[in-house]
Parts: C-alpha cells; sequence; structure tokens
C-alpha cells in the first residue's frame, strides 16, 4: 500500500481527499483489450467510488455494456445495477454468438 493513503475499514481515502473502494475486475476473452495496459491476462485492480455499480465499472474502463454477455461479481452472476464492495471480484465474459 502506498504511504498516500489510509485504509479506514473496507474504503480508502486517498491523500486527494477521494474515498474510493477497490475491486478486481477480471475481462475475458476478446474483452481483455479493454484492460489496462499493465493488466496480466485482463485481470487488474480499479478504485472506484463506494455504491458503484457493474455498469460503473464498465463506463471506467470505456467498455459498452452491449460487449457483456455473462457479468460475476466474486463467482455469482449479476446485473449491471448490482453495487460492489471493497474487494469484490468483477468477471466480464463476452457475448457470444454462433452456431
Amino acid at each position: 500500500m502506498s504511504t498516500n493513503r489510509l485504509r479506514l475499514s473496507e474504503i480508502v481515502y486517498t491523500a486527494g481527499g477521494v474515498w474510493a473502494i477497490e475491486v478486481k475486475v477480471e475481462l475475458k476473452g476478446y474483452l481483455s483489450r479493454y484492460a489496462p495496459t499493465a493488466a496480466v491476462n485482463g485481470r487488474f485492480s480499479l478504485e472506484v467510488p463506494p455504491g458503484s455499480t457493474v455498469k460503473n465499472v464498465l463506463e471506467k474502463v470505456h467498455l459498452s455494456e452491449n460487449y457483456a454477455g455473462l457479468v460475476l461479481i466474486n463467482g455469482q452472476k449479476a446485473r449491471m445495477l448490482d453495487r460492489l464492495h471493497q474487494d469484490d471480484t468483477v468477471t466480464i465474459f463476452p457475448v457470444v454468438a454462433g452456431g
């Protein structure tokens, strides 16, 4: 943890005065191209404001929800408006088509 952060319970208070929670994100398949360059195999951590939703995570990584086929939070099926908590893992699988 960097020295400019103070962890209070589940919420991170940064030196800039912004409250945030940290979630882990896994973008599967071709969605991994939307991950930050530091991501490994589409996996990365992301700080978001408390009360953020899956939809907010998609917006933060510039990924349209139309590309999200299946979304899981901690391995359980989730919806776009489900709220996230500290240390949640959000896994997003792409839409699959074909026959």
